[in-house]
């Protein structure tokens, strides 16, 4: 028995899929959050992203928004969407039991990924019912091709 070169698995490539449309939701919702309180489960705030060049001059058209609920400590994907033709991505946001007194709310990070452009991200991004949250994501381009950053550093 000769023990010869090891044979290299033949790897397939991926299928093609079309990309994704301009304001198509990626992932969607999977539901009220683990450990809300079922009353508070039907509650409900909008939140508005709009994604813009670094001057904020132009709106930037296909944008990968993802957007995640923050609740002590934890980050569970909520959405992720592509922005617009004018820059803007929004969906609903459920929102968690508040103390007497106070509105219901959630935080929201928001990260907003383009080609060609530092990924932005918006940390604890308040949602309150009745009142939607709008936040401006301003992404700067790379100074080179092929490169990835982060904007601002996590």
């Amino acid at each position: 028995n000769a023990i010869g070169p090891a044979e290299t698995p033949k790897m397939e490539e991926p299928a093609e899929s079309p990309p994704p449309q301009v304001g198509a939701q990626v992932t969607p919702s999977a539901g009220p959050m683990p450990g809300r309180q079922p009353e508070q489960a039907g509650r409900k705030g909008w939140l508005w992203v709009r994604v813009v060049t670094a001057h904020g001059l132009q709106p930037v058209k296909g944008a990968l928004v993802t957007v995640s609920l923050v609740e002590q400590q934890l980050q569970t994907l909520l959405t992720s969407l592509y922005s617009d033709a004018g820059g803007r991505a929004g969906c609903e946001v459920p929102l968690a039991g508040a103390p007497e007194g106070e509105r219901p709310r959630a935080y929201c990070h928001i990260r907003v990924d383009k080609p060609g452009y530092f990924t932005c991200h918006a940390y604890r991004v308040p949602v309150y019912e009745g009142e939607p949250a709008a936040q401006c994501a301003r992404l700067l381009p790379l100074p080179g091709l092929g490169q990835v950053g982060h904007y601002p550093r996590p």
